[in-house]
């Protein structure tokens, strides 16, 4: 079993919550354990950063986890009790009362997080601290994916929950939490996500490990537990391997932020917001983490993924005493010229519009079709390449949010059969005078900017004529927001972006797969005659045309001073350079991760 906490947990508590002040002091503070579990590591860790504590309150919504911690790791200043952070009711007798909060390997499992953190918010003292560190995927999760599928196994776990939590799920991002803090009225002092990795001393301690953290285990007939657990730990050495000793090691992307109670009034609605507690059953083992877990009630999730989630290429630390500002709305404003400094649309946008629609009938009538080509920019995809798939077409509508793309298309990309104008796709008011008479709808890379891509679909819907087809490729998951993120938050730049939008999919930040996107089409009324979602590589000519192309779709260049505005420019081609790589011309190359969709608009009986 493993007998003392990890060693990324204890360099947490015992040496860098020090740094932010945590520890000794002659204030008799009164600290709360979230999650506290067996109680190891508030006897270990916690006890001895607040020697001086009036009381330290550690709860845990396990009863038998609070059984165990006060039977194992009892000790007169701490206070184990039954409670679970989510339910307002079971916490509110220490509301306004806690100075330090800390909570290690629990907020993932929260059903609620943002209740989660709202009812921490409440307990802390004005200026009151909290300490959070938990798992954004893990291997443990994928591995317990892999088992509850493999048909040796599936049988035994019809209606059991595996309590993967929705940060693996749905591959959130941390900046997601992070603003969730900052929204609820916390000022964040440290903020850290990392790869961490913690070895084992043995394949036992390993496994016995692995298996108490996993929810399937119990469920497992105690004659095939033994059985299990190697399968489980087999999969886990798979996952993570040895380091350079030959000890197994246990790697997991984690999240670490201390963060500090604003001063200022926050109401918030407290009532419980599980709709039921999940209960369970833990087998008493003899050491820190040695539990089984049996889980209940399970609630259907779907599997998403075999792999490890892959290490975030945008990884970020924020000092001490670095906080965000919430990021607010505003006017996005993106440099056409620079845009077209591209001078061809990029390959998979040329071969998707060229070849590929042609194969699906399109261009292949004489019918006098109404085209929209929405979210157009600066007119050089409808110039140059849907105007030649459709160059017997009556009318080539062409939007564009934006007046400023929708000027320089006019003036740069005008042809008589092509009418430019400044409209939103999600805004019906601006694009109504179209209702029932497009025959053919495209859209090339303007889907991911939708703010409510289901009112987008549903107004090309009722654009449509009776049986009219929409074609759209968007980017799905992409370098270039991952540089985005990566330079909104360096210290040389963060300064220019107080407040500003940095208009970064939600695609991106939530990892959406492509399946919720044919669902809700299919949901509005369409039927899908092609669907492709693929890594897409697209070579530029040069170093300039690629620096100038991704300036010009980056929400945060016009807000940099102009001069210093080239060194921005330089900065985010480094970014894209790390991640995209050159092929093998030397030529710098773009990669991204782009969903294909041809549907019709559904007869409707």
């Amino acid at each position: 079993m493993k007998r003392t906490p990890m060693d990324h947990v204890k360099y947490f508590i015992s040496e860098k919550l020090l740094q932010f002040g945590w520890g000794p002091t002659q204030e008799k503070e009164v600290v709360l354990d979230v999650g506290c579990g067996p109680g190891g590591n508030t006897l270990q860790l916690v006890l001895p950063l607040f020697p001086q504590a009036e009381k330290i309150f550690a709860i845990d919504f396990l009863p038998d986890m609070i059984e165990f911690a006060r039977n194992h790791n009892y000790h007169p200043l701490i206070e184990y009790s039954v409670a679970n952070i989510e339910n307002w009711s079971m916490v509110e007798q220490w509301k306004g009362q806690i100075s330090k909060l800390i909570s290690i390997h629990c907020v993932h499992w929260l059903k609620d997080k943002k209740r989660g953190f709202q009812n921490m918010f409440q307990l802390l003292k004005p200026g009151g601290e909290a300490a959070l560190c938990f798992l954004m995927s893990s291997p443990i999760f994928v591995a317990t994916l892999e088992l509850e599928s493999n048909p040796k196994w599936s049988k035994f776990f019809n209606d059991v929950d595996n309590f993967v939590p929705d940060t693996h799920i749905n591959k959130h991002e941390s900046s997601r939490y992070i603003k969730m803090l900052e929204d609820i009225g916390f000022d964040i002092l440290h903020y850290e996500e990392e790869m961490k990795s913690d070895p084992f001393s043995s394949d036992e301690e390993y496994r016995d490990f692995s298996a108490s953290l996993c929810a399937l285990t119990s469920h497992v007939p105690s004659h095939l537990k033994e059985e299990f657990k190697e399968d489980l730990f087999q999969e886990m050495l798979k996952l993570c391997g040895r380091d350079s000793s030959g000890r197994p090691v246990h790697r997991a992307n984690i999240i670490e932020v201390v963060a500090r109670q604003r001063y200022r009034d926050v109401t918030s609605e407290h009532s419980p917001s599980i709709a039921g507690l999940l209960e369970f059953v833990l087998k008493q083992h003899e050491s820190y983490f040695g539990t089984d877990f049996v889980f209940l009630n399970r609630g259907q999730m779907m599997r998403t993924t075999l792999h490890l989630a892959p290490t975030l290429p945008n990884f970020r630390t924020i000092s001490n005493g670095r906080t965000f500002g919430p990021l607010k709305s505003c006017k996005k404003v993106l440099d056409p010229e620079l845009y077209s400094s591209k001078q061809t649309p990029l390959d998979h946008v040329k071969y998707f519009i060229s070849e590929k629609l042609p194969q699906l009938g399109w261009g292949q009538t004489q019918e006098k079709e109404v085209v929209l080509d929405v979210g157009c920019g600066p007119g050089g995809t409808a110039f140059q390449l849907i105007l030649p798939l459709l160059s017997q077409a009556e009318k080539i509508l062409a939007i564009d949010m934006l007046p400023n793309m929708i000027e320089f298309a006019r003036i740069h990309n005008y042809h008589p059969l092509i009418e430019y104008s400044v409209a939103n796709i999600e805004n019906w008011s601006a694009v109504e005078q179209w209702k029932g008479q497009i025959s053919k709808l495209i859209s090339i890379h303007c889907i991911q900017w939708l703010k409510d891509k289901r009112r987008g679909f549903q107004n090309m819907f009722e654009l449509l004529k009776h049986r009219g087809e929409m074609a759209f490729s968007f980017v799905m998951e992409s370098p270039v927001c991952a540089s985005i993120l990566a330079l909104e938050i360096n210290p040389k730049w963060s300064k220019f972006f107080k407040d500003i939008d940095d208009f970064v999919s939600d695609d991106h930040i939530n990892k959406y797969e492509s399946s919720r996107y044919i669902k809700m089409l299919e949901e509005i009324g369409f039927d899908i005659l092609y669907f492709d979602e693929e890594v897409k590589s697209n070579p530029f000519s040069s170093d300039e045309e690629y620096r100038d192309f991704f300036a010009s779709i980056c929400a945060l260049t016009s807000h940099v001073p102009s001069h210093q505005r080239e060194e921005f420019k330089d900065d985010l081609f480094q970014e894209m350079l790390k991640l995209n790589g050159r092929d093998s011309n030397g030529r710098p190359v773009y990669r991204a991760n782009i969903i294909e969709v041809v549907a019709r608009k559904r007869e409707i009986k």
